[in-house]
């Protein structure tokens, strides 16, 4: 047990260390030790402050990006004046996903500033809140982390940035600069970075979500529900119809103050959800057009495509993360009332114990389960097929377009080719 705490309270520190530095917690953090906390099972003790340092440090951020555009600019300036249509094209291209990266990369870092002490207090509840779940309970060291799953993303999303950052330069024949590094990595970095925090976030919720409806479900197991009381709780009085009542109330409570955290980091990361999203959306149009254009042609560009297709891959990520989190934690907080209807069927003869599913029930009717950006944009599994839709689309339009203004050259293609691409501009 000592050795899990230790590798849980080290993975913990190094998250929070890591986003600090890209400026996505510039809020101070004191760890709070005990022993207790490492005999119960309690992952840790944190407590959330103001930092004026974390202030500073996110204002100097966004300062990098006044230089690196004024060296920028006037190269793809030059470009915009070129002669070749399809160099025009591709420094629209570069001036448009350069702008829109530094401009949502500085919004989310002063974003970060601005709602500090929002966050800190969001932070703070969720970390009484696991005191509370500590003090209550005999044993939290088995309820679901969501450790594996942690590691799992950070690693392949880190593995996946790597591998595209090389296959760009190695597929351009060019080597890596600090003006690239400023324009296009760290800026790009920091946003997908930021829907994989919200999803982190939303991981931890799930499991706790998944651990109370555990602790519920436990009441539909007649023949031992009377244990596993007395296993869960600390204190119990010594009437069995109490004991339920009291469990049953412990985890009503516990929901309801899960779900309003819940909802105040929803409202928190909303706005920097919807700038995120729709720059990544943008970016996954245009690079499957790129990828489309470039596997269709006669001569194709392999290091090109597996580029294109990795920084797909890579984008797609922080968002598949995040739409399986939400969507989970809504089935999480749905499946809270399938199993208080089970419980009320069979406690339906006890009237203390149904009058409190009952009032149970009520409160969940008046809970809106549903994790949106600003309300628009629904963030569980539906954004996907939504992204699918809209982007096979675009991939249409962007052809049309293309094909009447002439910078599409049907010379390059083969007849099949060519009588699949009238297919799809009927469309």
């Amino acid at each position: 047990m000592m050795k899990n705490f230790n590798n849980n309270f080290l993975l913990f520190i190094l998250v929070v260390k890591f986003f600090k530095v890209i400026g996505l917690a510039p809020y101070k953090l004191t760890i709070l030790l005990n022993p207790q906390s490492k005999l119960n099972g309690q992952q840790f003790l944190g407590q959330t402050s103001y930092s004026l340092l974390g202030l500073m440090y996110n204002l100097v951020m966004p300062l990098t990006s006044i230089p690196t555009l004024y060296f920028w600019l006037p190269e793809v300036r030059k470009k915009t004046e070129s002669s070749d249509t399809e160099t025009q094209m591709e420094a629209w291209r570069e001036f448009f996903f350069g702008v829109t990266s530094h401009g949502t990369f500085i919004i989310i870092v002063l974003f970060c500033i601005v709602k500090q002490r929002v966050f800190i207090k969001v932070i703070n509840r969720l970390f009484q809140f696991e005191k509370e779940l500590a003090d209550t309970l005999y044993n939290t060291i088995n309820l679901p982390s969501g450790k594996l799953l942690l590691i799992f993303v950070f690693v392949t999303h880190l593995s996946a940035t790597v591998l595209n950052i090389l296959t760009e330069f190695v597929a351009e024949s060019k080597t890596i600069t600090a003006l690239d590094t400023i324009l296009f990595i760290i800026p790009e970095f920091v946003i997908g970075n930021l829907v994989i925090q919200y999803a982190l976030i939303l991981i931890f919720l799930e499991n706790r979500f998944k651990g109370l409806n555990k602790l519920l479900l436990s009441l539909v197991d007649t023949n031992s529900n009377e244990s596993r009381c007395q296993r869960f709780f600390r204190i119990m009085s010594d009437s069995y119809k109490d004991n339920v009542v009291k469990l049953i109330r412990y985890i009503r409570d516990a929901q309801r103050n899960l779900y309003e955290i819940s909802d105040d980091f929803s409202s928190c990361y909303s706005w920097p959800m919807l700038l995120s999203i729709t720059y990544f959306a943008a970016g996954i149009i245009y690079s499957s057009y790129e990828l489309f254009q470039n596997i269709t042609q006669s001569e194709t560009n392999i290091l090109v495509s597996i580029n294109l297709a990795l920084w797909v891959i890579k984008t797609m990520i922080p968002i598949v993360t995040l739409t399986c989190c939400v969507t989970k934690i809504i089935n999480e907080i749905e499946e809270t009332s399938d199993t208080v209807y089970k419980i009320l069927t069979i406690h339906a003869h006890d009237k203390g114990i149904k009058y409190e599913l009952e009032q149970f029930s009520i409160e969940l009717l008046h809970r809106d389960a549903s994790i949106t950006s600003c309300g628009v944009i629904p963030l569980d599994n539906s954004l996907l097929t939504s992204m699918e839709t809209y982007s096979d689309k675009s991939n249409i339009n962007w052809w049309k377009i293309f094909v009447f203004s002439g910078i599409v050259n049907w010379k390059n293609y083969s007849t099949d080719q060519v009588a699949h691409f009238e297919i799809l501009l009927q469309l």
